[in-house]
C-alpha cells in the first residue's frame, strides 16, 4: 500500500458549524470525528502510532444529526455531465425524492446540456 503523503490529505473542509437538526430521520447519524482508516492494515497504523501520529483517514458518507444549510430555504441543481449511463435516471430520481420528501427542498432544479447549461451565454433555461 502506498504510503501516506500531503497528495493523500483527506480533509474536508467545512463552512462553518453545523446548528441545523437534520429534518431527514436517521436510524444513526455519523458524528464529524468518525473516520474510516485508509490503510487497514495493522503494520501500517502500528507505523503511524509508533511516530506519534494519528493513522491516515477520510470521514464516512452518512447521516448528520446537524447540517448547515436550511433545506427550506436551499436550492438544489442537479447535472449529470459525458453521456448516457445505465441507471442514471434512478439516481436523478432518487435525488429528487430525498431532498423534496426527506429534507424539505422546495426547488429543485435540472441543468440540461451539462456544464454549459450552468453559462448564461448559452441560453439553456433550467
Amino acid at each position: 500500500m502506498e504510503q501516506m503523503d500531503e497528495r493523500n490529505d483527506f480533509t474536508v473542509p467545512t463552512l462553518g458549524k453545523a446548528t441545523i437538526p437534520n429534518p431527514a430521520k436517521a436510524a444513526f447519524y455519523h458524528d464529524d470525528d468518525d473516520r474510516i482508516l485508509y490503510d487497514i492494515r495493522a503494520a501500517g497504523c502500528r507505523a503511524t502510532f509508533e511516530k506519534g501520529e494519528a493513522p491516515p483517514s477520510f470521514e464516512p458518507a452518512g447521516p448528520r444529526e446537524k447540517i448547515y444549510f436550511d433545506p427550506s430555504k436551499s436550492r438544489a441543481a442537479i447535472v449529470t455531465c459525458g453521456g448516457l449511463c445505465p441507471g442514471m435516471n434512478d439516481v436523478i430520481r432518487a435525488l429528487v425524492m430525498e431532498l423534496y420528501h426527506r429534507y424539505g427542498v422546495r426547488n429543485i432544479y435540472g441543468i440540461r446540456f451539462g456544464f454549459q447549461g450552468f453559462i448564461p451565454a448559452y441560453g439553456h433555461e433550467p
